[in-house]
């Protein structure tokens, strides 16, 4: 199983990534669409991203409907002020928002939740 991180906040990325090798999960980073959409088409399922929304070089509402269409889960985080993001990802059909710090909190719980 392998976790896809989407980001472009490398302290918090660190976080993720120390968190999913706990787990004994594999985690791949991505800062450009490109890149990301590569890997996701090698995954057949076999993956969950996590996107941080507040990302706009990496075009969250892309992400969202192409994972949607691939069938992959979707985690993403936003900052806690920015709720327009969150009901956007919602309306474009993201598995699980939460804010950052919420995230964060819980990031154990919900990694191991994506793979059971």
């Amino acid at each position: 199983m392998r976790t896809l991180l989407l980001h472009t906040d490398l302290m918090f990325s660190a976080k993720v990534k120390e968190c999913a090798q706990q787990q004994g999960l594999a985690t791949l980073s991505f800062k450009d669409l490109d890149s990301f959409r590569s890997a996701a088409a090698t995954c057949e399922g076999e993956a969950a991203v996590v996107l941080d929304l507040n990302s706009t070089r990496l075009r969250p509402e892309e992400v969202i409907r192409e994972c949607g269409k691939g069938g992959i889960n979707l985690v993403c985080f936003y900052s806690h002020v920015d709720q327009e993001l969150a009901e956007a990802a919602a309306a474009s059909g993201a598995s699980l928002i939460l804010p950052r710090s919420a995230f964060t909190k819980r990031l154990s719980q919900i990694l191991e939740q994506l793979f059971v």
